[in-house]
C-alpha cells in the first residue's frame, strides 16, 4: 500500500500542498523500505542456514526409535536399568521446543555412560548431539538477526503509519468538498483484517502460542464426538495430531494442517485415531512463531 500511495504523491509533489507532504513523508518511506529490505535479507539467509536443521527435525524421531530399540536389546522395557536410562519416559524427546529436545540428547548420552554394553550407542548419540547442537547455535544466531531486523522494521512501520494517519487528516481537510479524491492516496480496498472476528466465537476458545518447530500438547479434554473449530491466527503453517499416550512419538507428517489465516471444523477422526485422547499442535515453520485458536463447539 505504501508503494502505491507514495508514487501517487510523487506525481503531485510540485504542488505546494503536496510538496510539503512529500518532503515530510519521504524520509519515513525511505527508512521503511531500508528496514524491510534488511528484514527480507535476514529471512533469506536464515532459510538457507536452516535447511540442514530441518533435516535434523525430520530424522529426530526415527533416530530415537532406533536408539530405543538398541537399548531394549540390552535392557528390556520397564526394567530398572531401562527406566534409569529413560527416567521420564520418551515424551521429553518428542515434545517441547527443539532446543529442549536437543539438550535431552546430551543428558541421555550421559546416562548411557554407566553401561559398558551401550558404549557404542553413547558415542553415536554424543556425536549426533554435537552435530545438531552446532547447527542449532547457527540457527539461533540467525534468529537473533531476524529479531533485531523485525524490531527495526516494526518501529519503521509504526512511524510510517503515524505519518500516513496524519496525512489522512490533512487530505480530509484539503478535499473536504470532494472527499472521494482521498481514495487515490489511501487504497483501502487492498487492506484486509488479519484477526478473526471474535463476536461469533464460542466462549470455550483455547489459544496456543508456539515458537518455530515447537510441539505442544493442547491440554484439552475431548472424546470421539467432540467437534472443534480451529483457526490459525499466526504466520506459520501448523499441524495437529492426536495420540493414545503422552509419550507416543509424533507422526512424520501431521494428519491435519492449517495455513495462516485458515479456519476449519473437524472431529477426532480428522486428527487421528478414534480412541486417541491427547492432542498435539506442531509449528511446521523453521522461523515463524505460530498462534492457534481451538474452539470446542
Amino acid at each position: 500500500m505504501q508503494h502505491i500511495t507514495f508514487r501517487h504523491w510523487i506525481g503531485v509533489k510540485s504542488d505546494s500542498f503536496f510538496g510539503t507532504l512529500y518532503a515530510d513523508f519521504k524520509p519515513f518511506f525511505d527508512t521503511y523500505l531500508e528496514k524491510y529490505d534488511n528484514w527480507k535479507i535476514a529471512q533469506g539467509l536464515s532459510k538457507g542456514e536452516t535447511s540442514q536443521l530441518s533435516l535434523y527435525f525430520n530424522e529426530f524421531v526415527e533416530k530415537l526409535r532406533a536408539w530405543d530399540a538398541i537399548v531394549q536389546v540390552v535392557f528390556l522395557e520397564k526394567t530398572p536399568n531401562y527406566r534409569s536410562i529413560f527416567p521420564s519416559g520418551k515424551s521429553i524427546f518428542y515434545h517441547g521446543t527443539f532446543e529442549q529436545r536437543v539438550e535431552q540428547l546430551s543428558a541421555l548420552a550421559g546416562r548411557l555412560g554407566k553401561f559398558a554394553a551401550l558404549a557404542a550407542l553413547k558415542t553415536e548419540i554424543t556425536n549426533y548431539y554435537k552435530l545438531v547442537h552446532d547447527e542449532l547455535i547457527a540457527h539461533q544466531n540467525n534468529q537473533t538477526i531476524i529479531k533485531i531486523s523485525s524490531k527495526e522494521l516494526e518501529a519503521a512501520r509504526i512511524a510510517i503509519g503515524q505519518m500516513l494517519y496524519g496525512n489522512l487528516g490533512l487530505l480530509m481537510n484539503h478535499y473536504k468538498i470532494d472527499s472521494e479524491q482521498i481514495s487515490s492516496f489511501f487504497p483501502l480496498d487492498i487492506i484486509r483484517a488479519k484477526k478473526k472476528n471474535q463476536e461469533d466465537s464460542p466462549n470455550n476458545v483455547y489459544t496456543l502460542l508456539l515458537i518455530a518447530k515447537e510441539i505442544k500438547e493442547a491440554g484439552l479434554s475431548f472424546d470421539a464426538t467432540t467437534k472443534f473449530l480451529i483457526f490459525n491466527n499466526g504466520n506459520a503453517e501448523i499441524g495437529i495430531y492426536t495420540t493414545s499416550a503422552k509419550d507416543s512419538p509424533p507422526p512424520a507428517t501431521p494428519k491435519f494442517k492449517l495455513q495462516p489465516n485458515e479456519e476449519k471444523e473437524c472431529t477426532l477422526v480428522d486428527l487421528g485415531a478414534f480412541d486417541d485422547r491427547y492432542m498435539f499442535v506442531v509449528n511446521l515453520d523453521d522461523n515463524e512463531e505460530a498462534e492457534i485458536e481451538i474452539s470446542i463447539l
